[in-house]
């Protein structure tokens, strides 16, 4: 710009030419884009944020969709659930079928009641990783609606408690 500040521009143009085909000109315009750069920016450091306090937690956030059954996690995967990534976008089945087979009808069970009564879920119970190993999760989530009342999406996250539980059962002992 005239006062020495770099903005970030997008241009877009296209060739114009006359009746009989002769090169005369471009039609364009140019946008600013510099708010739209810096908000991605931000965003993208509040996303590594969000992931470190996910690690440091050895938490995990999830986004499921209830139109389509469709669930994102993120955050710590390979602590809470044995996951060799920090990204998994699958279907809701997969969060389900982690679920012990012990504690599956209560967690499910409980999911629905907070679905039906509009109240946040939270719960602990177990999980079982694909190589049998059992971990502890507490988990928090709640369902969010349309503006006509339908329930769209649960917002969540799940947290690693096995050190905790471990303490709690030696104790105990």
């Amino acid at each position: 710009r005239h006062d020495g500040e770099y903005r970030w521009i997008l241009d877009n143009a296209a060739p114009l030419f006359g009746v009989d085909g002769s090169f005369a000109g471009f039609m364009g315009a140019c946008f600013d884009v510099t708010e739209f750069r810096r908000a991605e920016a931000e965003g993208s450091v509040a996303n590594d944020r969000l992931r470190m306090a996910m690690e440091s937690g050895r938490s995990v956030g999830w986004d499921w969709h209830l139109e389509t059954d469709r669930t994102t996690w993120f955050g710590d995967l390979s602590t809470v659930f044995g996951f060799a990534a920090n990204l998994h976008v699958g279907h809701v089945d997969d969060f389900r079928s982690l679920i012990h087979p012990e504690d599956r009808d209560r967690v499910l069970n409980g999911v629905q009641a907070a679905l039906e009564s509009r109240t946040p879920h939270s719960t602990e119970c177990r999980i079982l990783w694909a190589d049998g190993t059992v971990r502890w999760i507490t988990t928090k989530g709640e369902f969010y609606y349309s503006p006509g009342g339908q329930p769209e999406r649960m917002l969540g996250v799940a947290t690693d408690i096995t050190e905790r539980k471990a303490a709690e059962e030696s104790l105990r002992r």
